[in-house]
């Protein structure tokens, strides 16, 4: 709750008004949505992915409130991990080093006096990155998709093709992958038939090719992978450096190296990486003279624990203004005032405006009093209701 939130619901005046403009984002932002990442500013109805800060899971939820308002302009503040793209007076959701249990929140106009203020590194509030997800879980048949399915799955993402019928083929040249992809074929009882030829274009001059029937074969991690729950992403994140990627271990434990053609490939991975406690960086790699179509790499490392901040030690971020995207801004308000955003491919938790929320939640103080009677008077009912 921020201060002006808490003064409201503290208050023992007889009539309150409690206004002010709705906390928002620029059209550039994404919400998560139950298949991946959509524009916030192309919501028509459906489920939100709130945080819930009681057991740090992200919640479905319908929101309580849809917002778009006109706006000219935002202001920004960029760093490692963190791009806020925000009107003055969102509400930003920030923890203290010393006790990273409890959520502080404040405007996103104090967040940037508090930078202004600070004559060395900037603002010093840790921003939450990361989140444990609960979905039903990717399933097959009706049945949950077993650990080594999943593993095959994304071995066939990386290096596989789709033949006629229900052949999949999957082509490598690594000794590494031929050992681990045999290992995950027989764990699962798949016949297969193992080739290997000469050809020139890999460096140790042989290609290796495995061909196997299943039933559900895919190039893409589509709408329904989202479905996976918590277990189900932690195993993909173990699995995806085998094949398009790499694992480089570091001083904060394992970074996980992962490329592919496909941007919404990249998406659910970054996804998943937030989901078991992974910060993550996205880039785009434009070199026409190495690839014939656009290639994208994610960078996944524990850095940070789970946090981002705007404080640096070689000096702070500049605050600049950014004109709004196409005249407006949007929010959620979602009944626990936090939920997942992407801005520009980094992920944040964030606030809502949440005012009717607060106007009803306020009333819960003379919940035991048979004599209360409260009213809330505002422009639209259905918000109410």
């Amino acid at each position: 709750t921020s201060l002006k939130q808490a003064a409201f619901l503290q208050s023992n005046v007889y009539i309150t008004v409690f206004g002010g403009s709705a906390g928002c984002l620029d059209a550039t932002a994404e919400y998560l949505s139950p298949t991946g990442w959509k524009s916030i500013s192309d919501y028509d109805g459906g489920l939100v992915s709130q945080y819930n800060h009681d057991n740090g899971n992200l919640e479905l939820v319908q929101p309580l409130e849809y917002i778009k308002k006109p706006i000219d302009k935002f202001h920004r503040m960029v760093a490692r991990g963190l791009d806020f793209i925000l009107s003055p007076e969102h509400r930003v959701p920030y923890f203290n080093d010393h006790d990273q249990s409890k959520v502080k929140v404040i405007t996103f106009q104090e967040v940037m006096d508090r930078h202004n203020k600070s004559l060395t590194k900037g603002w010093t509030g840790a921003i939450k990155t990361t989140f444990n997800v609960d979905r039903k879980g990717f399933m097959l048949n009706g049945e949950l998709v077993s650990d080594d399915m999943l593993r095959l799955l994304v071995a066939i993402q990386a290096d596989g093709s789709i033949g006629k019928g229900k052949a999949t083929y999957i082509r490598f040249s690594k000794d590494r992958k031929d050992i681990r992809l045999k290992t995950i074929l027989e764990s699962l009882g798949i016949d297969y038939k193992r080739t290997a030829l000469n050809n020139e274009r890999y460096t140790n001059g042989l290609e290796i090719t495995y061909k196997f029937y299943i039933d559900y074969r895919t190039k893409f991690f589509d709408a329904i992978w989202y479905d996976c729950n918590q277990h189900q992403l932690e195993v993909i994140m173990s699995e995806v450096g085998y094949w398009d990627g790499s694992f480089i271990k570091n001083q904060n434990g394992l970074t996980i190296c992962y490329s592919c053609r496909f941007k919404h490939n990249i998406d659910f991975i970054q996804y998943a990486s937030h989901a078991c406690g992974y910060n993550s960086s996205v880039a785009k790699d434009n070199r026409l003279n190495k690839y014939t179509d656009e290639f994208w790499s994610l960078n996944c490392t524990k850095t940070g624990n789970g946090f981002r901040r705007f404080a640096n030690k070689d000096g702070k971020c500049e605050i600049t203004e950014y004109p709004a995207t196409d005249g407006f801004k949007y929010c959620f308000s979602v009944p626990s005032s936090f939920f997942v955003v992407r801005q520009n491919n980094k992920i944040f938790i964030t606030g809502n405006s949440g005012k009717s929320y607060q106007s009803l939640l306020r009333f819960l103080r003379w919940v035991h009093d048979p004599n209360f009677v409260g009213y809330v008077v505002r422009k639209n009912a259905s918000d109410l209701k």
